[in-house]
């Protein structure tokens, strides 16, 4: 389980109580280095690849002046960090002023989830509440999520290479904040479910809730 404030990324058993296993951050990825609460939101593990990924929700304070360039770190089965690749998310709609002035503003990474093949999936996602009256916020909140695979193994662009996997939006009437992904059943047809799951976070402005989505990979 990984924490976005502290940047610890901890092993549990079944049972709720923590193993004391622990992957093991390296030391340029520590709090001091995250912008608030925005460091290791996004987990997963492939069994197949033994491989570990996870990213900050934001830049690096120190690669703030880069433009939305995030650090993809992997770490081995042995819990020590592994290799580190450059992903560039897309540019957010919204301006910072208006993310300043917005009742809730979201925007970032939260969630990955590794395939067989070795590639990663990237939910890059963005939530924009604006303040004022019930009907302001009604007709003008949304959430926007895009899915991208990376091939960390194989590209050596200096800056991953995305590809769109999906891409959909929710509005006031089935607004949701998705910050959980990870790969579902195969189908009797062969291809794979991705679920998603969204933190409400308590009904923010009375308008989120918990709808599960679930999208087809062929």
């Amino acid at each position: 389980m990984s924490a976005e404030s502290d940047q610890l990324i901890l092993e549990y058993a079944l049972d709720g109580y923590p193993t004391g296993r622990r992957l093991i951050t390296p030391i340029d990825m520590e709090p001091d280095a995250i912008t608030g609460n925005a460091g290791f939101e996004a987990l997963t593990y492939n069994a197949t690849t033994g491989l570990f990924w996870t990213v900050t929700e934001a830049p690096l304070v120190r690669d703030a002046s880069l433009g939305r360039v995030l650090r993809l770190q992997s770490f081995t089965s042995s819990l020590d960090a592994g290799d580190r690749f450059l992903y560039r998310t897309d540019e957010p709609t919204k301006t910072d002023a208006e993310a300043a002035a917005a009742r809730s503003y979201v925007f970032g990474v939260p969630a990955l989830a590794a395939l067989d093949d070795g590639r990663v999936l990237v939910l890059e996602r963005e939530v924009y509440v604006p303040n004022g009256n019930p009907i302001q916020m009604y007709t003008n909140s949304f959430t926007r999520m895009n899915i991208y695979a990376v091939n960390p193994a194989s590209d050596t662009a200096g800056i991953l290479r995305k590809t769109l996997v999906a891409s959909f939006s929710t509005t006031a009437a089935d607004l949701a904040n998705y910050e959980g992904m990870c790969i579902g059943p195969t189908l009797p047809d062969g291809s794979t479910c991705l679920v998603l799951i969204p933190d409400s976070q308590g009904g923010s402005s009375g308008l989120t809730r918990e709808y599960v989505k679930v999208i087809t990979l062929k």
